[in-house]
């Protein structure tokens, strides 16, 4: 059972597309459906969560059943009343046929007259189609659009399994977007993400199998940039799958391993003026044999405004398996001086067997803004969505963080920020222990039996009774090794007793036959010549 409460709801289509109101931690905006077929609908659909275990429905728009379902969505920023949504929905077939795709649609969500339907405690919303865009020029049947990202005033998107591979970049500061650059590509953008630098600035990346570009947008846009190429260490080539930027100096690529052997998480320092390629800053890996499907992040303290100086914070990630798991991380951003550091890629919990185990499709997590008090507990959102109708969304706890480290007792009081709840998981040395000990224990066992066979040792492992009869011993496997026998002499000449060879005593009285033996055996002359003459 997870250690955060979860909630759960059931639509009537399977849903392709997720997105978080960033305006609202609470509102939700979900879409897919069935494509051109009869018997499922397509729609989008705006959900409330009212509660951390419940999820309503606040409204809905049905979609044209000759088109495709929605394929990918965004939610822009918000206009007056209404909050804008841009969405990949493919026109129908026989459009398509005669070259025409207007698949960038942009919706718009307005609070409806009535706040509060019956029997609902969501408020009440009216979702409308506003416009149609075709931004992209690949008209063939099997194109589609995996993704859309909106930063600010500006949107990105990208087709895929199509003849042409393009890159779109929109303006999206309202609800007619219009085209500002197409860029084609060399091959299939992997995933694709844009962030906000200032008020007239911007960063896309995009990513293909083994590469990791950059283009600047602003008043002039730059080419594409070659910033990573991934590198085959130990035979193994990892291929890039997701990427999101963290701040405009960062990025997070999530990429799978081959023959599902695992995923890996890499935390990217982007290069800087004069710098020809990134730098690895962290690095994580799921060990399980699965692939990613789908990642979300979040920054619990995101800047005030696009140029303001990003402060030190706590990224969340969100990483899907094959396996139906959620695998949850944190990385923290400090700083040294100037200079930013990523540190602690690390796991605090994985969710297993979500929605039943089935296929997750999209990820996706709320903007949490710091509270101006901290009386109430607080939460950081995640949701996600699967191809078997459902949506779950897991409310994590979140804790404040103060670092009195660095704390400057002349200068003012530190900003009060938040961090995930929950104990990360470092890396247990009990493996190494285990190995380790077995190691020493098994040194141990060969010294002994080597100890025993030459009869240096007391028989503990009774190594002699498993010795082949061409080893160079005389005595039989009841006879005693000679560290017994010297032991025995030893207590002879103190006590007085004999031993016997089993070890236990015989008698307290001496034979004169034993002692001329005795001395014999330890070889000396003169006491065998006393012995004699005592005869």
């Amino acid at each position: 059972m997870a250690p955060f409460p979860i909630a759960r709801t059931a639509l009537d289509y399977p849903i392709c597309a997720l997105d978080f109101d960033p305006q609202d931690a609470n509102r939700i905006i979900v879409g897919g459906g069935g494509g051109p077929r009869k018997d499922v609908p397509n729609k989008i659909t705006v959900l409330e969560t009212t509660s951390q275990d419940e999820i309503q429905i606040s409204g809905e728009l049905k979609l044209d059943r000759e088109e495709d379902n929605v394929a990918s969505l965004a939610v822009g920023p918000r206009k007056g009343k209404s909050t804008c949504v841009y969405a990949n929905v493919n026109s129908s077939p026989k459009a398509i046929a005669e070259g025409k795709n207007q698949h960038l649609r942009a919706f718009s969500v307005e609070q409806a007259k009535a706040r509060v339907s019956a029997g609902n405690k969501a408020a009440v919303v009216a979702v409308t189609e506003s416009s149609r865009t075709p931004l992209l020029g690949d008209t063939d049947k099997d194109t589609y659009q995996p993704a859309v990202r909106v930063a600010g005033g500006l949107g990105v998107t990208a087709s895929a399994l199509g003849k042409l591979n393009e890159l779109a970049i929109f303006d999206a500061a309202g609800l007619n977007p219009t085209l500002k650059a197409l860029l084609e590509l060399p091959s299939q953008a992997e995933d694709l993400d844009i962030i906000q630098v200032s008020d007239t600035q911007y960063k896309v990346a995009f990513c293909y199998r083994h590469q990791l570009h950059i283009v600047n947008v602003g008043k002039e846009n730059s080419d594409p940039q070659l910033a990573y190429q991934m590198r085959e260490e130990n035979d193994v080539l990892p291929e890039f799958r997701f990427i999101r930027f963290l701040t405009p100096d960062f990025i997070l690529a999530v990429s799978n391993l081959p023959k599902f052997s695992g995923i890996v998480l890499q935390g990217f320092r982007l290069p800087g003026p004069g710098q020809e390629s990134a730098r690895l800053a962290v690095s994580a890996m799921i060990p399980r044999k699965v692939k990613t499907l789908s990642l979300a992040v979040t920054n619990l303290s995101p800047p005030t405004s696009p140029d303001a100086a990003v402060s030190e914070t706590q990224f969340v990630i969100a990483v899907t398996g094959s396996d139906s798991s959620v695998s949850l991380f944190t990385v923290d951003l400090i700083s040294e001086g100037d200079f930013k550091l990523l540190r602690q890629l690390l796991p605090f919990y994985t969710l297993q067997n979500a929605h039943n185990g089935g296929q997750i499709t999209r990820l996706a997590f709320s903007t949490f803004v710091t509270p101006k008090t901290h009386l109430r507990p607080q939460f950081i959102k995640l949701a996600s969505t699967s191809v078997q109708f459902k949506v779950e969304v897991y409310s994590i706890p979140l804790k404040r963080y103060i670092d009195t480290a660095k704390r400057n007792k002349n200068g003012p009081p530190r900003a009060t920020r938040y961090v995930v709840g929950m104990k990360p998981q470092h890396a247990s040395p009990k493996p190494l222990i285990i190995t380790l000990t077995l190691m020493i224990l098994a040194m141990a066992v060969v010294w002994q039996g080597f100890m025993e066979m030459y009869g240096n040792a007391k028989p503990i492992l009774h190594i002699h009774k498993v010795l082949p009869s061409w080893h160079g011993t005389l005595r039989s496997a009841e006879h005693q090794p000679p560290v017994l026998m010297q032991e025995d002499q030893a207590a002879l000449m103190e006590t007085g007793d004999s031993v016997a060879y089993d070890g236990t005593k015989e008698s307290s009285v001496v034979s004169e036959d034993i002692v001329v033996e005795e001395a014999v055996l330890v070889g000396e002359p003169e006491a065998e010549q006393r012995a004699k003459e005592e005869l």
